[in-house]
């Protein structure tokens, strides 16, 4: 049975669910009026890993998102398979109760370089080890973005696969001096040839 935004709505009048630490409500339509509901829910601030993957949310569900500060505990999140676009990543960049994230998954999210200039100012994202941004619309520029993300250095798995990076995209990548900490990088599916590199 699927979860629809009214069994979220439920959900937030359940007070004595306080303990939860893991939440799993992929696969789910929820939509943005789903998230509404969810960001009431705020007796759930001993949450450590929320999955959203492939809910719907789409950027107006990343605008409530942005406004669950009751999350500040969290330190896994999917979000992949939403569509949360540009916009989306712009009321992410707000999410400063994310302090303590350590995984961060944006798949298929419709992310460009627009996306990405928004990300590199989450400097909240200080404690962050592992960011999947595969299978969006990130260029050179992106890249290029993504190379002011100084805060990024606790950063050991980085998944750019199926993206639109060029050899540009390889120069600024090389300029990422804070990346020390880096164990995994996948750029694979990408425009990158010999002959650019």
């Amino acid at each position: 049975m699927e979860i629809e935004a009214d069994m979220i709505k439920i959900l937030s009048l359940c007070t004595n669910l306080k303990n939860v630490t893991d939440v799993i409500l992929g696969d789910n339509n929820l939509s943005y009026e789903g998230m509404k509901y969810f960001s009431k829910c705020n007796f759930l601030k001993n949450i450590t890993y929320l999955d959203l993957f492939k809910t719907n949310i789409g950027d107006e569900g990343m605008e409530y998102f942005s406004k669950c500060d009751f999350l500040k505990n969290l330190t896994a999140i999917y979000l992949s398979f939403n569509s949360t676009g540009d916009k989306g990543m712009e009321y992410f960049s707000e999410c400063e109760f994310l302090e303590n994230l350590m995984e961060l998954y944006l798949s298929y999210n419709n992310i460009s370089d627009k996306g990405m200039e928004h990300f590199s100012k989450c400097f909240f994202l200080k404690n962050l080890t592992e960011l999947c941004l595969d299978d969006n619309n990130i260029s050179d520029k992106g890249m290029e973005y993504f190379s002011e993300c100084h805060f990024l250095e606790n950063l050991n798995c980085l998944i750019l696969s199926n993206n639109s990076l060029k050899g540009k995209g390889m120069e600024y990548f090389i300029k990422c001096c804070f990346l020390k900490n880096l164990t995994r990088l996948n750029f694979e599916k990408n425009n990158i040839s010999d002959k650019e590199i």
